[in-house]
């Protein structure tokens, strides 16, 4: 069942057991006013008609009558009507009536007085089918007590009530229905904003993931609105990330597959010679080596490739801390010396006027700074230096080697990349040192500053999120 049925519905259900109840209210309320007018009505008129009848008999000098004689029949005939009986005890003395009345009975019923007439007394009873409200009114004549019984016959009155108690019910059917279509109507109106919330779930479940909700009004609809709104502007970059995440790892195992192919293809090819061809020791030697030298760049390429997997996978285990930048920047350059090198080149730490700390994860900053040193080392010449600095916010790697082109240093960070593949390859590059650098930037919500001039050297930026300070003439060189 829908949602703007299930509002019908019990709006519906809640109207009608409501306006039944005051209607029943309502109608006991008429019918207790009706009684206590008719109770009072009937009353007063069998008063008037015993006063009438009393001062007759007085004027007349015949109150020392028998109560039961024909006289006094007859003058009761004449003031009272025949709806009225008249008895001495259980003995019917007269009675023009359909019905015979008992006084014990009477008095053992539920009896009440007429307000203002406490002398006369009523109760409602019934007489078959028939609602009768029965009056008494005690007399005493030369010392016996009688009875004078009056009914009024109250069928019709509740049978108008029972027909007002259904023209009720059926005015209130018939209202029920036309508010019913009405808040239908308005209830779907209300909601319409939820029908188009889910019209844009759906679209977006359907891959279309630029669609939002339209905000309407500013209310709770069009709050639940805008967080969908938010939530679905989150679901959409998480998946872009995804889908860029995916796309990056597919044109990187197409490179990883092109970079593969040729070293192995040599490789294959050389030890092929060297299992069916007989050649001069000088070659075999040569051929030696260079299975050598490519099966090292295959580890190394398989190494730093491994590396940069974990880190697509590593955001949200890290555990970041602050750290003395020089103490970072001396700790990277004892790792980078300890490797075998075959050129010589002086690697110096530019020193500030004031300590200078970076918050982040210590070897991935360490990672970060040894990569940039690698590319330095392989774009310097032999005598060369490198420089390592930090600022507010900043690490930098600079050398003063060959440099890049301008156009191509948006390209550096790309996994495989190489600016100039012979001389990468020569000095054991694998193009993956910068896509490293990169996604360790974004693991410290960073971003990569690259400076470069042919000829001159080039200079590799950690720029945190807190702008850092420029560069001071105060600074000095420590090797």
């Amino acid at each position: 069942m829908k949602l703007v049925t299930k509002i019908s519905v019990a709006a519906t259900v809640s109207l009608l057991l409501f306006s039944q109840i005051i209607l029943w209210y309502l109608l006991f309320q008429s019918n207790q006013t009706m009684m206590e007018n008719k109770v009072k009505l009937e009353g007063e008129k069998l008063e008037h008609s015993y006063r009438q009848m009393d001062e007759l008999l007085k004027k007349a000098g015949r109150m020392e009558m028998q109560m039961n004689t024909p006289v006094f029949i007859s003058c009761f005939r004449e003031f009272f009507e025949i709806r009225t009986a008249l008895y001495q005890g259980e003995k019917e003395v007269w009675n023009m009536t359909p019905y015979e009345f008992s006084t014990e009975l009477f008095w053992d019923s539920d009896i009440k007085e007429v307000p203002d007439m406490p002398h006369i007394l009523y109760v409602q009873t019934k007489a078959g089918k028939t609602n009768l409200l029965l009056m008494e009114r005690s007399v005493e004549y030369q010392g016996e007590k009688y009875q004078i019984f009056q009914y009024q016959d109250l069928t019709e009155i509740y049978s108008r009530l029972r027909d007002l108690f259904l023209q009720g019910i059926l005015l209130s059917g018939i209202l029920i229905l036309v508010m019913n279509a009405a808040l239908y109507g308005i209830v779907k109106r209300i909601l319409k904003p939820f029908y188009d919330l889910k019209r844009t779930a759906n679209i977006i479940s359907a891959g279309k993931y630029e669609e939002r909700a339209k905000i309407c009004a500013k209310d709770e609809i069009g709050e639940v609105s805008e967080s969908f709104n938010k939530m679905a502007e989150k679901v959409q970059d998480h998946i872009k990330e995804l889908s860029d995440l995916n796309e990056s790892q597919r044109q990187m195992m197409g490179s990883l597959a092109h970079e593969l192919r040729t070293p192995m293809t040599a490789i294959q090819g050389y030890a092929e010679t060297l299992l069916r061809v007989r050649i001069s020791e000088e070659r075999r030697v040569k051929a030696l080596q260079y299975i050598e030298s490519e099966s090292k760049r295959l580890s190394r390429l398989s190494q730093k490739m491994l590396e940069l997997t974990g880190l697509y996978h590593a955001e949200g285990t890290l555990i970041f801390e602050t750290y003395d930048a020089e103490q970072l920047l001396g700790e990277a350059k004892e790792i980078f010396q300890a490797q075998p090198k075959q050129k010589k080149i002086e690697i110096k730490i530019r020193k500030g006027m004031e300590k200078i700390w970076i918050t982040g994860e210590k070897d991935l900053l360490i990672t970060f700074l040894i990569n940039c040193m690698e590319n330095a080392y392989r774009a310097s010449e032999e005598g060369s230096s490198i420089l390592l600095g930090a600022e507010k916010n900043k690490i930098w790697v600079q050398d003063f080697g060959i440099g890049i082109a301008k156009e191509e240093i948006g390209k550096l960070t790309e996994a495989f990349y190489m600016a100039d593949r012979s001389r990468s390859r020569k000095e054991g590059g694998a193009g993956l040192g910068l896509a490293l650098c990169e996604q360790i930037a974004k693991l410290h919500h960073a971003r990569i500053e690259i400076e470069s001039e042919e000829g001159k050297g080039s200079t590799v930026t950690l720029v945190f999120e807190e702008k850092g300070k420029k560069r001071n003439d105060g600074e000095k060189f420590t090797n």
